[in-house]
């Protein structure tokens, strides 16, 4: 017999080592190990956890709540129920709650459910324990019991249904979220379910060793096993982390050897006769008194203390004989306000739960959760049982809890307020008054720097006298603490003012200031435009949450006045785009002028129209020339001048909106980073109107398609295009093509009275191309051009054909009352010589240098677009031939343009880089792809590479680096 239980006996032993070994390896972890290294992520593949979970903790648990079920029905002992409910609910728990994972709710769903049937299940298990210890008659009627276990069990289905409907629907408040990790009220829960299923597990251990009974065994190390297992998780630094995945194996090690129990539960003695010795009452309460995680005192009502357990002689650091001698009084130094009456007329069975304070031998104090009971013994003496837990770290969490709260409010307040002040100064005085008396502060002072006067003006401040502010309404430069910060634009902390021999602390000696701090308001550049300090004449320094509250009060003040001073420069920028307006339209308006009185005097004297025929046209060709080359300049000043500062502008105030952890604040900065956006595209519009940008960088029906687009959007004229692929080398005969095409449609929009218009745009030979504009409107009548009475009516077409007989193009009309009108061009694709001899604009330069390398820039960023291409243009082996505001469009261009070389930004709408990336590379391996993103992780660069791209740069890196990659491209 003997040999046959030593292979037991060892296997019992190796159990009891594993169990050790687990716990060392969790707490070791959790001492020795890295945060950084806890909190790395080790394993979470999708269905392992639900499906290991299942296997290991859900069936073991849902036989064992079988057999206790059955041994229920048998004998009719309680605990027995009560351990079968907790089986019960852990076997559901272990089938149930992993399968959330894949839940909206994802991690959250799955550690509130797991946590909440883990208390559930411990509590039923303790309850059973008690049930053992208090000797709770058996149920005897067999119709009882099985009404209680039906009722029992279908009652533990349906709470643990209830609670996977409150984690399915957010009921329960929020036990873990990825940015914060696991709540305070979590941890509470996971704490409980601990000590809960330790106690159980303990309790079962102490009847083991009296019974000697395997299942008992099994069963209890077990819950131990469990126990430890949700205390790796509960101390896990993060999901996933070896922390957690260490308690996860230890539950499940406590799965195998609940099964083993119920395989054991088959071989030895029925479930019925282990438990109900366990009904008899002998050392079990001895054990729970001694190994109790609280602290326990037994004593004589109004009387000495009798009894106390290890933890409460540690809480209170009195041994246990010396607390024989003392009484409650003793230890609750000061009275017992909060229990006078219950101590007082206490009777059986009554029982007090609060907190108290007590006295440890030291004579420091700590608080205590207490629960207290009124009880007899045999003899019928009155006695008081107490349970005192340290709730010191708890109270402190709350006092820094409260503290944070307010810290938030007052910051809320304060960011709210000068968000929405139209001035920061009309609100300055009463935040910093609220922050001053939040800080303990006495005084505070704001200075402004004159940029006129070179010297620092006291704008605000409170705690000293208005005689005392005038005497340091001004300070220089370096004078006091205030001159000093808003020198060096640094901050400075003086305390122990009153020990402190510096000059610069003279100021506030005076003021009777012991402790002060100063912080410089800075400018988005690092420069500073003021100071804000505090000061304090009842202590001698300042905490470091003070110091930071400070600063964080000091840079929303310096933002308010930033973006008080940003929003006066956008106004001055309007203003000032509407002046540029005004001014364009007058220099329109006289061109006009001098162009109809040349005209009208010209047509007035017939007997001189042969001699200055030639000049006129030249005259003509000259105004129309320098009208777009003043059109193109000021198009030019506005996209390289005012778009960009408008750019520049919306980029702040976008930085400092996502700086901003206030939605509040966000949302403002948002609004005018849009109201900066609508700025920014009234100016481009403005700049396409003047001289459209797709005119110089593409062929004439680029031009003409855009054209159709801008008379669709600005007047309603529906433009049906129909244009072949022609490449006018020329840009004179471009430009004056497209004018002409432009001032027909004027005259369909004006005088046709309908809303569509036909151009036609073919070449006719080799050398020469044909453009029609028709419409099917009103009409005319030809014949009232060459009329006398009505020459200077005629729709401004006597202009076009001379701007036409410049390039050596001719015009044809077709037309009648009520049938419409076609507008026939023929024109060269090169000047004529005649041409060249009246080309007094001169041309344009060429769109592409040969041997220069075509490159096309691809980013959502309209402002980094622009800033990319405007220190590009000055490379003179490089062109750009295109932009592109996300992937698709890239993709598009790529086709259209076929560039040498592509900036490609990794993130963008519609298409990311990467797609748009091996589209291009798959159908135009020629093309060299240089990735761009502000990600400087590896694996983003790989991705690309892997997509097909060539090269990789960050958008943070210089000019040097950038066109390093691009001739790099070249050179391959």
């Amino acid at each position: 017999m003997m040999r046959m239980n030593a292979p037991n006996n060892r296997f019992k032993r190796y159990a009891i080592l594993s169990a050790m070994f687990v716990l060392l390896i969790i707490l070791g972890a959790h001492f020795l190990l890295s945060d950084a290294f806890l909190l790395r992520h080790v394993f979470s593949p999708p269905l392992v956890l639900p499906i290991l979970n299942m296997l290991f903790l859900g069936i073991g648990f849902l036989i064992a709540s079988y057999l206790a079920a059955r041994s229920y029905l048998n004998i009719g002992s309680p605990g027995l129920l009560s351990f079968g409910s907790g089986a019960l609910v852990f076997g559901l728990n272990g089938m149930i709650s992993g399968w959330f994972m894949e839940s909206p709710a994802g991690v959250n769903a799955v550690v509130t459910l797991y946590n909440l049937c883990s208390l559930l299940s411990g509590l039923f298990y303790l309850s059973g324990a008690a049930m053992i210890l208090i000797d709770k008659p058996n149920e005897k009627r067999l119709i009882r019991r099985k009404g209680k276990l039906a009722v029992g069990y279908a009652g533990v289905v349906l709470v643990v249904g209830l609670l996977i409907a409150a984690t399915r629907y957010g009921w329960f408040p929020v036990f873990y979220t990825p940015a914060q990790g696991f709540s305070v009220f979590r941890q509470v829960i996971i704490s409980n379910a601990i000590l809960l299923l330790l106690i159980s597990g303990l309790i079962l251990w102490l009847g083991q060793l009296k019974f000697k009974s395997d299942f008992v065994f099994w069963h209890a190390l077990a819950l131990i096993l469990i126990a430890e297992g949700l205390l790796g998780i509960a101390i896990a630094r993060s999901v996933g982390g070896i922390l957690g995945w260490t308690g996860r194996l230890a539950q499940y090690l406590g799965g195998i050897y609940l099964i083993i129990s119920v395989v054991r539960a088959v071989r030895e003695r029925s479930l019925d006769e282990m438990l109900a010795e366990l009904l008899k009452p002998g050392s079990l309460h001895t054990s729970v008194f001694e190994n109790s995680f609280d602290g326990i005192v037994v004593a004589v009502c109004e009387g000495l203390i009798l009894s106390a357990n290890p933890q409460a002689s540690r809480m209170l650091g009195y041994p246990e004989a010396e607390l024989r001698r003392m009484s409650m009084d003793d230890l609750l130094k000061g009275g017992r306000p909060a229990v006078p009456h219950f101590l007082e007329k206490t009777g059986p069975k009554e029982r007090y739960r609060g907190e108290l304070v007590f006295t440890r031998k030291s004579g420091t104090c700590f608080p205590a959760d207490v629960s207290c009971s009124a009880f007899e013994d045999s003899s019928g003496k009155e006695l008081l049982a107490f349970v005192l837990r340290d709730i010191s770290r708890q109270k402190e969490a709350e006092a820094a809890m409260r503290y944070n709260m307010e810290r938030y409010e007052l910051l809320s307040s304060t960011g709210h307020e000068l968000l929405h002040a139209s001035e920061p100064n009309g609100v300055l005085h009463a935040l910093c008054i609220k922050a001053m008396d939040f800080l303990g502060c006495n005084t505070f002072f704001n200075y402004m720097i004159d940029p006129v006067q070179g010297r620092l003006h006291l704008n605000a401040y409170a705690g000293i006298a208005p005689e005392q502010a005038l005497e340091i309404e001004w300070l220089d430069y370096g004078a006091a603490i205030c001159g000093y910060v808003a020198e060096k634009g640094s901050a400075m902390i003086a305390e122990h003012i009153g020990d402190n021999q510096d000059a610069r602390v003279v100021l506030a000696k005076r003021l009777e200031i012991r402790a002060y701090a100063c912080n410089p308001l800075l400018n988005v550049d690092g420069t500073a435009i003021g100071t804000l300090s505090f000061g304090a004449r009842t202590r001698d320094a300042f905490s470091a949450e003070d110091l930071s509250l400070m600063r964080t009060i000091t840079n929303l003040l310096a933002m308010a006045i930033v973006r008080m001073r940003h929003e006066e420069e956008l106004r001055r920028s309007r203003a000032d785009l509407a002046k540029a307006n005004e001014e364009l339209e007058r220099k329109v308006q006289s061109r006009t002028k001098e162009l109809t009185n040349a005209v009208q005097a010209l047509k007035t004297t017939n007997e001189k129209l042969n001699a200055y025929s030639d000049q006129l046209r030249s005259l003509a060709g000259e105004i129309t020339m320098a009208e777009h080359r003043e059109r193109k300049r000021l198009a030019i000043m506005l996209h390289d001048g005012l778009q960009q500062l408008l750019a520049a502008a919306k980029l702040q105030v976008g930085y400092l909106g996502d700086q901003e952890d206030d939605d509040g604040h966000r949302r403002s900065a948002l609004e005018v980073e849009h109201l900066l956006g609508e700025a920014i595209q009234m100016s481009r519009d403005l700049t396409a109107e003047l001289s459209p940008p797709i005119l110089h960088r593409g062929d004439l029906q680029d031009g003409l398609k855009w054209l159709a687009r801008w008379m669709l959007e600005k007047h309603r004229l529906e433009v049906n295009l129909e244009a072949e692929n022609i490449s006018v080398l020329n840009d004179t005969i471009k430009i004056m093509l497209f004018e002409t095409v432009r001032e027909l449609l004027f005259n369909v929009v004006k005088h046709s009275a309908v809303q569509r218009a036909q151009v036609d745009l073919r070449k006719t030979g080799s050398d020469k191309l044909q453009i029609m504009v028709r419409d099917e409107g009103v009409g005319f009548d030809p014949a009232i051009l060459q009329s006398p009475e009505t020459a200077g009516r005629g729709f401004g077409l006597f202009s076009i054909r001379e701007r036409l007989d410049l390039i050596g193009a001719r015009m044809s009309i077709e037309s009648s009352p009520g049938k419409g009108s076609r507008f026939t061009i023929a024109a060269p694709l090169g000047l004529t010589q005649e041409a060249k001899m009246h080309s007094v604009g001169g041309d344009f330069p060429p769109r592409k240098a040969a041997g220069r390398v075509r490159l096309l820039v691809a980013d959502d960023h309209a402002a980094l677009r622009a800033s990319l291409c405007q220190m590009l243009a000055g490379e003179q082996d490089i062109e750009i031939i295109g932009e592109a505001q996300n992937g698709a469009e890239a993709v598009r261009l790529a086709q259209a343009l076929k560039p040498h070389i592509i900036l490609m930004d990794l993130s963008m709408p519609q298409m990311d880089g990467i797609e748009a990336t091996r589209i291009i590379h798959r159908s135009f391996p020629e093309i060299c792809i240089i990735g761009m993103s502000m990600y400087e992780e590896t694996e983003h660069m790989q991705t690309m590479q892997v997509a097909g791209a060539a090269g990789y740069v960050l958008k943070s890196t210089g000019k040097g680096d950038l066109l390093k990659a691009i001739r790099a491209c070249i050179q391959e």
